[in-house]
């Protein structure tokens, strides 16, 4: 098996993208800043959890910081770059934008000039479906995304056309994975699964945005992880953008019914204005990653939640660390 260089290692995907591809064999040169946004104490779980295996080498850098990536790519030199570093959150983007073009943009030309530089023979790299905006029923690669409603969602979009642009300009192949509202184990603490389950096993209001008109494309990581390993073996020329979600769209409720069950808590609801740059709706259709892999995503939130339902209440003391945080946040 080859070497793969992850960059956000510590982050939520890359994490789960590292230990997968240990699993099958790679060697995992994981890359992350370990910057102190958004629960530091997460992601040292994590890396910390990864350091573990011989199969995993880290190296602590910036990738804003001109030359330092393509340093390591040179001396490295990779099969694949799987590039899932970036600073997320529809939110936050709309109060700091520079650190979303510091983080998102000045990093993502650094990754494609050293992947370009040292002839690497493809990039994966994360996008998002916020690029689609607002809208309703399934969302298509085919359709036009070029009206983001948040600053984060313009700056993915923004990865995909210079992806494109190495592609047809030094001959780039590239991934640009969209991914829809990813949740599991060491999952994201700012979105719903988490702070829902958080919120009714401790008996406190769940914060319904949108007052709970809201549906999502929940997607179980191991579906995710997956596509990613499928998207690393397919025959690839030029650029692509490729939707990685369940193709199914759930109402709120939906996933407040399943926790509840699983829980075994009665929630009680808090019903609160839709949030600025945020979107009532998403839904994937993964046509075209089914014809491009075989794989056919779908795990359910009746199979998901409780798998991740269990690792929250496994793991208190990280539980404990990220609610810590929060409160200072």
């Amino acid at each position: 098996m080859g070497t793969v260089v992850i960059t956000g290692a510590a982050g939520f995907v890359g994490f789960h993208a590292c230990v997968r591809l240990m699993s099958l064999g790679h060697k995992v040169v994981g890359v992350d800043n370990l910057g102190p946004l958004f629960f530091p104490s997460l992601k040292h779980a994590r890396l910390e959890a990864l350091q573990k295996s011989a199969d995993f080498v880290f190296h602590k850098l910036d990738l804003a910081d001109h030359g330092v990536f393509e340093d390591l790519v040179a001396q490295v030199r990779p099969d694949v770059i799987i590039h899932l570093a970036a600073q997320t959150g529809v939110r936050y983007s709309a109060e700091n934008p520079g650190i979303y073009v510091k983080n998102n943009v000045e990093a993502f030309t650094n990754v494609l000039q050293a992947a370009r530089l040292n002839s690497v023979p493809r990039l994966l790299y994360a996008s998002s479906s916020s690029v689609y905006g607002e809208g309703d029923g399934q969302r298509s690669e085919a359709e036009r995304a070029d009206q983001p409603v948040s600053f984060y969602a313009a700056t993915k979009r923004a990865n995909e056309l210079m992806a494109y642009s190495y592609a047809s300009q030094f001959g780039l192949p590239s991934v640009g994975m969209r991914f829809f509202t990813v949740y599991g184990p060491y999952g994201r603490p700012d979105m719903a699964v988490w702070t829902f389950t958080g919120q009714m096993l401790r008996g406190q209001p769940v914060s319904l945005y949108n007052n709970g008109q809201m549906q999502r494309d929940f997607t179980y990581v191991d579906d995710v992880v997956q596509g990613i390993v499928r998207l690393m073996e397919v025959p690839l020329t030029g650029a692509l953008s490729v939707n990685v979600g369940s193709g199914r769209s759930e109402p709120l409720a939906r996933l407040i019914e399943v926790l509840s069950r699983v829980t075994g808590s009665q929630p009680i609801l808090n019903p609160m204005p839709m949030q600025a740059g945020d979107v009532s709706s998403t839904w994937s259709s993964c046509d075209r990653l089914f014809e491009l892999t075989g794989h056919r995503t779908g795990i359910s939130l009746d199979v998901g939640i409780p798998k991740f339902v269990d690792w929250f209440s496994k793991h208190p003391s990280i539980v404990d660390a990220v609610e810590a945080e929060r409160v200072d946040q």
